[in-house]
Parts: C-alpha cells; sequence; structure tokens
C-alpha cells in the first residue's frame, strides 16, 4: 500500500524579499504564505503525513502561528532545517514515518499549487519513482562564456524548469542522498537522483506554481490567487 509522506523546506532566509521578515511569514491573501502551502497538500487524500523543515529559529512560531491555529492534522513534525536545502531536506528523511513508501518534497515558497498538480506528480511519482512538476522553456537560452560572450543557443524544445513538488519512492531518495559526497548540495532533489543514476521524469505544471522569491513574486502570487476566486 502507499504511503505518502510530504517534506515542505521552509528553512530559508528569503535575503532576495528585502524583508525583515521570513518570506513564509509573508501575508498572501492575509495569511501566511507557509499556511497556503501547507493546506493544499493537507486536503489531498493521497497524503498522509507532512513534515515542516523550518529555519531553527522559528520553529516554535511556525507551531503556534501556522500549524496550531490552522488545525492542520497531518503535520507530524515542525524541525529545525540546516545550513543548506540538502541539508534541510536531510532532517527531513529522518523524521518520516517508517511505513512511508513514498516521499515528496516541496518548497515552502510555492504557495500556488493546486489538488490537480498534485494530483498529476503524485500519480506519475508513484509508478515510475522518481517525477517533478516542470514548465516548458519559452525564452530562448543562451550559453556564453565567463565574460559574457555567446558560445552556443541551446534547443529550447528540450528544456524544462523544475518546479516542486518532486516525487520519489523513498528507498530512492534515501540511497541517492547517502552517495552524495560529504559536504555536497543540490538545488533540487531531482538533481541528486539524476547524479545516482535514476531517472526522472518531468509532469509539465503551470507557471501559476511560482516560488515566490523577489517581492514583486509576492504581487504576482495575489494577483493569481484573486484570479482564482473569481
Amino acid at each position: 500500500m502507499t504511503f505518502l509522506s510530504i517534506i515542505i523546506v521552509a528553512a530559508g532566509t528569503g535575503s532576495r524579499m528585502q524583508s525583515a521578515e521570513h518570506k513564509q511569514f509573508l501575508q498572501l491573501g492575509g495569511k501566511p504564505v507557509l499556511e497556503f502551502t501547507i493546506r493544499t497538500f493537507e486536503l489531498h487524500p493521497m497524503v498522509r503525513e507532512i513534515i515542516v523543515v523550518s529555519h531553527a529559529t522559528e520553529v516554535s512560531r511556525v507551531m503556534k502561528e501556522i500549524i496550531t491555529p490552522g488545525g492542520f492534522k497531518k503535520v507530524k513534525k515542525v524541525i529545525p532545517g540546516g545550513d543548506t536545502r540538502t541539508d534541510s531536506v536531510k532532517a527531513g528523511l529522518r523524521m518520516l514515518s517508517g511505513e512511508a513508501t513514498h516521499v515528496a518534497v516541496h518548497d515552502g515558497a510555492r504557495p500556488l499549487i493546486t489538488q490537480a498538480m498534485l494530483d498529476n506528480v503524485f500519480t506519475q511519482g508513484i509508478v515510475t519513482g522518481a517525477a517533478i512538476l516542470a514548465v516548458k522553456v519559452t525564452d530562448t537560452i543562451k550559453e556564453t562564456d565567463e565574460k559574457g560572450k555567446v558560445i552556443s543557443t541551446i534547443p529550447r524544445n528540450v528544456l524544462w524548469a523544475a518546479q516542486t513538488p518532486q516525487v520519489f519512492a523513498r528507498e530512492w531518495l534515501e540511497t541517492a542522498y547517502k552517495s552524495l559526497p560529504s559536504g555536497a548540495s543540490a538545488t533540487d532533489d531531482a538533481a541528486v537522483l539524476e547524479a545516482a543514476g535514476y531517472s526522472v521524469y518531468t509532469v509539465e505544471c503551470s507557471k501559476e506554481n511560482m516560488k515566490i522569491t523577489v517581492p514583486s513574486d509576492l504581487i504576482q502570487a495575489e494577483i493569481i490567487l484573486q484570479t482564482r476566486r473569481q
């Protein structure tokens, strides 16, 4: 039987937001960004448990301001993250239930994920063992040298921008992370599996599943949210 666990990584400081407040606590539609993110997973029938990995100084605050008032029943633990995203995912893996057969890792700063998006990537991840949400690249991409001189134009028909959640067989994900060289880090979990020799499949997704990184992203997210409510 499939037991799907979710690791939500929300341990970053969000320095590019130009705000003293960490981005998971910024308001979106009158609620903290992280609350929006968690609720979509909480409501999905396939999700059995949620582990939230927070900044070490904000574990208590996440519990008091988001988890408890939000009434989240599937959030089993809120734990401190590490110095890097890789360290934070490893910390989440150590907290999984022994029953977990599959794991989805999601950025806490992607609050606009929908149930339909989750349906698609969960199904593909369970069938194939490794699947990620991704968006086809529509811009023309140039490769340059260190001085900025264009070396080549990369065919965009083979390029995808990776998103989250990324869904894996638990055994694969744990094995891949254990195979990482000491001190190594990755910007997404799919790269860790690729390095370990596993095949990862893309599931096309909407650009609305954006990551809030800079102030203008929050404005755009508010617009998307308002459009959905109409």
